[in-house]
């Protein structure tokens, strides 16, 4: 059974040391696109940085910000940016087991779409409480950020839309109803620094 468990290790260096190999090319696009199963087993395979994250998860936010940019004032690189912070936050670095079904920004239970309980914590007048809830399950990262940005329309983001620059787009989030945390905005901040 150790064998075994080694050399699934093994395995996942090897792929998570190919996976970082690739950068951009001149034109932003990346040379691999990484599939949302190798980026599962690398971050298993160990901490990934804020820059490796960044590099793996830049096609699927990518692609979902291609689809919805004209929606927002706010550059394509800032969105990315804002996003990957969000991912490494609610996720701890794609180590939670929401990753597993794709849940990246922890979005809670959509109707008519597969959802899992899981404990989480909120706060409730700046009282931290832990509880359990239902988020939602996702088809790939790309479906959970497309979702995201579904979930975003709704009027109460609508200030998130209107904002021109990645400052302003944290303060909003953090001003909405988005996280009950109320150091949210600041660890997304924390997240920031230095990408």
């Amino acid at each position: 059974m150790k064998k075994y468990y080694i050399i699934a290790v093994l395995v996942g260096l090897l792929i998570a040391m190919f996976a970082f190999k690739s950068e951009p090319t001149s034109s932003g696009v990346k040379d691999k696109n990484y599939t949302d199963e190798v980026i599962k087993k690398a971050a298993y395979t160990r901490t990934l940085t804020k820059k490796e994250i960044y590099q793996l998860m830049y096609r699927p936010i990518t692609a979902s910000i291609e689809k919805y940019k004209s929606e927002y004032k706010c550059s394509p690189l800032e969105l990315r940016r804002a996003i990957t912070a969000m991912i490494i936050l609610e996720t701890g670095h794609l180590k939670a087991q929401s990753v597993a079904i794709n849940s990246l920004t922890g979005i809670k239970k959509i109707k008519n779409r597969p959802s899992f309980r899981m404990p989480t914590t909120e706060y409730y007048l700046g009282i931290k409480v832990y509880e359990d809830h239902e988020f939602s399950a996702f088809f790939s990262f790309e479906d959970a950020i497309d979702n995201l940005f579904i979930l975003w329309r709704k009027d109460i983001y609508k200030e998130l839309r209107e904002v021109d620059n990645l400052e302003e787009l944290i303060e909003a989030l953090d001003d909405s109803p988005y996280a009950t945390d109320p150091n949210h905005g600041e660890k997304l901040f924390k997240i920031l620094e230095g990408f």
